[in-house]
């Protein structure tokens, strides 16, 4: 769990193909934290192994090079909501992303944080169970839309919930429908990724 044990993890994970590398930030005992003083030390020795700075989406198997460094951010290492805003903010090394998971009070909140200081967020949001947190992440006006990034957990293997979510979706006309003055491209979203469309 110390940051020499995560940098390996993350250095073999990178080697077999890995483009991104999500890491829960331990304090010595082993307790999850977003401590800057825990938080920091980790992200600074990724680095320093050549992970990290990237959006996830390069970089080539067997190198660090455009491999994204994901932090969860959630109760399971700040129970307060309003603690994990002021953890977040008392950051001074940031990640390249963050897990902002929408089942968890305060999430809007904690995601227009992230993206203010410059982390992209993934938005994790639980369907086909309780409609709180989707309704939570549809009421979200996401002004920054490019570094924003729905990730759909299904309660189950039906895949209903996730198609309706889909549905649910504002869907960007240049991108989804080919209309727009630049397809793929006019809204931030890369082709096949707007809302809507595979975002999921």
């Amino acid at each position: 769990m110390s940051p020499g044990d995560l940098v390996q993890a993350a250095l073999a994970a990178v080697a077999a193909g890995g483009r991104e590398v999500l890491v829960h930030a331990r304090t010595p005992c082993g307790r999850e934290s977003l401590s800057p003083r825990v938080v920091g030390p980790l992200l600074e020795a990724l680095r320093g192994a050549g992970i990290g700075g990237g959006t996830g989406l390069r970089g080539g198997p067997g190198t660090g090079g455009g491999v994204a460094v994901s932090v969860a951010v959630s109760v399971g290492s700040e129970p307060d909501h309003a603690g994990r805003l002021a953890r977040v903010r008392s950051w001074t090394v940031l990640p390249d992303r963050a897990v902002v998971r929408f089942a968890e009070p305060g999430a809007r909140e904690l995601a227009e944080e992230l993206l203010e200081r410059g982390v992209a967020v993934d938005a994790e949001v639980p369907v086909g169970g309780s409609p709180e947190p989707l309704a939570r992440f549809l009421a979200w006006p996401v002004r920054d839309p490019a570094r924003v990034r729905l990730l759909a957990e299904p309660a189950s293997a039906d895949p209903g919930p996730v198609a309706e979510l889909l549905r649910r979706l504002p869907r960007c006309r240049c991108c989804c429908s080919g209309g727009g003055r630049r397809p793929g491209r006019c809204c931030g979203w890369p082709r096949g990724t707007a809302p809507g469309r595979g975002s999921a």
